[in-house]
């Protein structure tokens, strides 16, 4: 729908009542849509937009959404405010949107399996709520993906648990110095660590150690002494120009 401008609920709100049941949206191509979407589908599990770099709003109040992939839509507003809506998310999808999305609270997504950033270029940390007790825990997150974001510094500071993380890539985030807090303790069952065009974390002497571990594997030594990389089945430290 190349030229569609315009979703507009009357002024009664009857389009969001008649959305009450919707359980998928999928909005694609429509580059000169701007305007609101419905803010409230109770029953939504599954939202795609991709390619919509006018749509200029929020993302709608959905408590049972599941499945959430937003790609080229930079104007979009991403409701960290908002907790309810992605108590039951499993899989996160963002690529060149939301430029608007400066911090990301990890502890929103209890359920998360899957989080896959590329090319939020405005991004510059993820985040957590703050506690005395224990590091939050993200008990469903197994992949863990942020590439091509240029302002992304930090993780959350004590490092945060994963205890079914198995992958953990992180390429061209030239602003990063270091990967996650205590990642031998809080991710047991990590298995791969993908590096790539990070050069401030391999100017430093996580590089040679990185370096020295995957060349271990490769040969098929499993004398990993350092506990940071203890339970690592497999590392890649890769430096090449090439995009992934």
């Amino acid at each position: 729908m190349s030229v569609l401008e315009k979703w507009s609920p009357d002024a009664d709100n009857v389009g969001c009542k008649a959305f009450s049941h919707l359980r998928e949206i999928h909005i694609e191509s429509c580059p000169k849509l701007t305007g609101d979407l419905p803010s409230n589908l109770p029953s939504l599990k599954l939202l795609i937009i991709t390619d919509c770099k006018q749509l200029h709003c929020p993302l709608p109040t959905a408590p049972d959404l599941r499945v959430l992939n937003l790609q080229n839509c930079g104007n979009l507003e991403f409701p960290v405010h908002v907790p309810q809506c992605y108590q039951l998310l499993t899989s996160l999808y963002l690529l060149s949107s939301c430029d608007s999305l400066k911090f990301l609270p990890l502890d929103l997504f209890p359920n998360l399996k899957s989080l896959d950033i590329w090319g939020c270029k405005n991004l510059e940390a993820f985040t957590v709520s703050v506690s005395d007790v224990l590091p939050p825990n993200l008990s469903s997150l197994r992949s863990l993906i942020i590439r091509h974001c240029p302002n992304f510094i930090s993780f959350p500071e004590g490092g945060f648990a994963a205890p079914k993380l198995t992958l953990l890539t992180i390429n061209y985030c030239e602003k990063l110095k270091s990967l996650p807090e205590q990642m031998h303790r809080l991710m047991p069952s990590l298995k791969e660590v993908q590096l790539r065009g990070c050069p401030q974390i391999e100017s430093s002497t996580m590089r040679s150690l990185s370096i020295r571990i995957s060349d271990k594997v490769r040969e098929g030594k499993q004398n990993l002494s350092d506990p940071l990389f203890a339970r690592f089945e497999g590392l890649a430290s890769v430096c090449s120009p090439s995009s992934s």
